[in-house]
């Protein structure tokens, strides 16, 4: 059973980096990747391992869209916490999604007492392991690391696999001439009716870029199950967000 940390404590256990981005130490990698990474972290940035994010959005929950505001904290090693606050129905609901050492749990609360959403297991933590993964876009420095194995889609795309407790997620982006984001997706377990047993594409459309710090991050996007399909839009998207503001170490 998961010791359920706060999101401070996360980030201060969070690692540090380790180096700064040279260029010259990614001329190995597929050209399409260089493009981003090059697009994505300025020369000399450190090679963070750790973000936190703050954020504000619209969350789509049994068909009514719910405004949402955020804090995220996302760290090689040890994993990922998502703390939110948002009304249903006028009242307050608050909760968290968690994966720590690669075991997945979430809780939300109605009044911050009464229960709305609590889950674990397998399903939850497998399908915590690809959304780590394929948010990991929200770290660039980490995927300029050994973290990260490049290749080159059929379409002459970037492909990033990554893996951890086992499991590996092949992350396919789409690029714009400069190296920036135009979209992502990836394999994930489940789906949006709570789906096991299968992976799903999840993924997503970038709105918008932003640069914190020397990273450039897809900072407005609509997110969803099916990305990538004709199911998307009306079954698969429930996820709008903007990202406000963002941290490494």
């Amino acid at each position: 059973m998961i010791k359920v940390p706060s999101l401070d404590k996360l980030w201060q256990n969070a690692p540090l980096s380790a180096g700064r981005f040279d260029p010259s130490a990614i001329t190995d990698l597929p050209e399409p990747a260089q493009r981003w990474l090059n697009h994505s972290i300025k020369p000399g940035t450190p090679l963070s391992r750790a973000v936190r994010l703050e954020m504000h959005g619209k969350i789509k929950i049994s068909g009514n869209w719910l405004s949402f505001r955020a804090e995220e904290v996302l760290c090689q090693d040890l994993g990922f916490m998502w703390t939110a606050k948002m009304r249903m129905k006028g009242l307050p609901v608050s909760g968290y999604d968690l994966l720590l050492n690669g075991e997945g749990t979430m809780s939300w609360k109605m009044l911050w007492l009464i229960p709305v959403m609590t889950s674990s297991g397998s399903d939850v933590s497998r399908s915590g392991i690809g959304r780590m993964h394929i948010e990991s876009i929200l770290l660039p420095s980490l995927l300029a690391g050994s973290a990260a194995r490049w290749s080159v889609s059929d379409s002459g795309g970037p492909v990033v696999t990554i893996s951890d407790y086992g499991q590996s997620t092949k992350i396919h982006l789409t690029l714009d001439d400069d190296g920036g984001l135009q979209s992502f997706v990836g394999g994930r377990w489940g789906g949006p009716t709570g789906d096991s047993g299968c992976l799903v594409p999840f993924g997503g459309k970038v709105l918008a870029e932003r640069t914190f710090d020397g990273q450039t991050l897809a900072s407005e996007v609509r997110l969803g199950w099916y990305f990538g399909t004709d199911r998307f839009e009306e079954e698969g998207l429930f996820f709008y967000v903007i990202i406000d503001d963002a941290e490494f170490r």
